[in-house]
This record gives C-alpha cells, sequence and structure tokens, in this order.
C-alpha cells in the first residue's frame, strides 16, 4: 500500500487530502485495497468547485480500524481474516500518513532554522 498526501488549498498538512494505491495478486484482496482506496478520497470536487466530502489526513488519522468494514456493511460478508486484513491496512495508512506528515514538519522546522525565523502555531 502506498499512501501520498495532496496539499489543499489552505496548505494546513492535516487537511491534505489522501491518495492510497496497491495493488495485490489475489483478486478479493485486491478489491478491498480499491476499496479502501476508494472510501479514503472521498468525492471529487463538486460542480461548484467545493471539496464537499473531502476525507482528510486529519480524518484518516482518527479513524477507528477495527469498524470500517462494519460501517461499510462488510463485516457480515468477510472471513474474520479479510476484516482484520482492511483494519491492517488501515493502521498501514494511518502510519505512512503520520510519517509523512512528520518528515513535512521536521522539514518546516529545519526551514524556520536555517532562516532565522520562528513561528508559534
Amino acid at each position: 500500500v502506498k499512501t501520498t498526501l495532496i496539499p489543499t488549498s489552505n496548505d494546513n498538512p492535516n487537511d491534505y487530502r489522501v491518495l492510497v494505491e496497491g495493488a495485490s495478486d489475489a483478486l478479493l484482496s485486491g478489491g478491498l485495497v480499491e476499496l479502501l482506496s476508494r472510501v479514503l478520497a472521498g468525492t471529487d470536487t463538486e460542480k461548484d468547485g467545493h471539496d464537499n466530502n473531502c476525507v482528510t489526513a486529519s480524518d484518516v488519522l482518527t479513524l477507528k480500524p477495527e469498524v470500517l468494514t462494519t460501517a461499510l456493511g462488510l463485516q457480515t460478508v468477510l472471513t474474520r481474516g479479510r476484516n482484520d486484513g482492511m483494519a491492517s491496512m488501515v493502521r498501514v495508512v494511518q502510519c505512512q500518513i503520520q510519517s509523512l506528515l512528520d518528515s513535512r514538519s521536521g522539514v518546516a522546522q529545519q526551514q524556520q532554522q536555517t532562516s532565522g525565523e520562528s513561528t508559534i502555531e
């Protein structure tokens, strides 16, 4: 699973959109990766130009992995192992997002130190 954060117009890292990509040789596993990708992508920009149901990095970090399949109505049709696998994929994505946000924060702090500027947020 590969996770990418896409900056939004306000450039707040917690508001970044999330793009999840992945592949699997197993048909069912590949389908679960695609489903996760679509759920985390939210809806596209509407005709009025606003992201009405945009899922952000912050949203994904607060998501409870164990309840995703229940919320999607899949818990009863997937085996326990597949439900656990979906929760594990969410945890991997959450770790990747946190790592990307931490590295971005570290770069911003380094730039502030070298330029002599300081910011309190």
